[in-house]
């Protein structure tokens, strides 16, 4: 093990940025820009953090091939040296081994790692939408419409996460939830439908999504709006749903923490996401605890009535005048890198 976090504390503290391997990897992050702007699914994706929390933001901010090919190795030495320090950093060990074994081995393989003061990490807040906005991109020929719907959600650490997590469950975030059979089985639309929550740490985003076919984008847009507004209060999420909910939370878990990779991946999270220590080791207990009230009532919160932003990427001559005709709110037709055309 001595040997082996030698190499690893050597690739943390002494990076080599080759001119050649950082040509590379930029050569493929442009590829996969390119790419992306060709695929509908993949064009949505790349809109939607913009369009959500706005050019501005740290998590909307759209990545170009310029901002790519402008950087240099010197840009990531400098981005190293400002932000891998070890007051700024946590190190997580899991497996067969023990603090007062990896202590002493962590401590000696890292000892010429200093501190310095990192910059501040400013994470605005999102403010919820205004009003409603139909976001259309054109993807001619498609044989399959993108479709988001998707409002602001309240941060991580603010009211009942746990909560929140088995209402998206029961919504959308498993096989069995309301929005998946209701596209999938109901009206065999798409091949699957989700929803879920981002991840960060401010503002966060609440998004329903499928890939429905083209001649029923419009129709699958009533059906996931109507959802939504049945969840607000007119069809609550049962003890039956609620029961699933909390099975395929509680069996994740299992097949998860049986493994190195899943412990070590939930307390980079506890750690990442600043939540308290010991956080998941009562995590199960947690979910077994959660009533039906709260999650209901942690739902409704989240979703609020609020205005919905909607983002479909999709055949336009076929699409574009249905959902126009749905009167959602205001359309608006962009290209692939936000552009407004009309």
């Amino acid at each position: 093990m001595r040997e082996a976090l030698a190499i690893y504390a050597d690739v943390v503290l002494n990076p080599a940025y080759r001119p050649e391997n950082v040509d590379r990897v930029k050569a493929q992050t442009i590829a996969g820009i390119t790419s992306a702007r060709q695929d509908g699914a993949s064009a949505a994706g790349r809109l939607f953090p913009m369009l959500m929390y706005g050019k501005d933001s740290p998590y909307g901010r759209l990545l170009e091939e310029a901002d790519v090919a402008n950087l240099k190795p010197l840009d990531l030495s400098i981005f190293h040296r400002r932000w891998v320090r070890p007051n700024n950093a946590t190190l997580v060990v899991a497996g067969d081994t023990s603090l007062a074994e990896i202590k002493p081995l962590v401590e000696t393989v890292f000892a010429s790692w200093q501190q310095a003061k990192v910059p501040d990490r400013i994470v605005p807040e999102t403010p919820a939408a205004a009003a409603t906005i139909v976001y259309l991109v054109d993807r001619p020929g498609a044989p399959q419409s993108v479709i988001r719907a998707a409002s602001i959600a309240p941060k991580r650490l603010d009211g009942d996460e746990i909560a929140r997590d088995l209402f998206n469950t029961a919504f959308g975030g498993g096989f069995t939830s309301r929005l998946n059979m209701k596209l999938r089985e109901e009206k065999g639309w798409a091949y699957g439908a989700s929803s879920g929550v981002s991840g960060g740490r401010g503002s966060r985003v609440f998004a329903a999504q499928a890939s429905v076919q083209t001649d029923k984008t419009a129709e699958s847009m009533t059906e996931i709006a109507g959802l939504l507004k049945d969840a607000l209060g007119g069809k609550p999420v049962s003890a039956d749903e609620l029961a699933k909910a909390k099975d395929s939370m509680s069996l994740g878990l299992s097949s998860s923490w049986s493994k190195s990779g899943g412990i070590m991946g939930a307390l980079l999270d506890e750690a990442g996401a600043e939540l308290p220590q010991g956080y998941y080791q009562t995590y199960a207990q947690k979910i077994a605890a959660a009533d039906i009230a709260a999650v209901n009532a942690a739902g409704a919160d989240m979703l609020k009535a609020k205005p919905l932003t909607w983002v479909i990427a999709g055949d336009l001559s076929k699409i574009e005048a249905p959902i126009r005709a749905l009167g959602l709110g205001e359309v608006r037709v962009i290209d692939a890198d936000g552009k407004r055309l009309r």
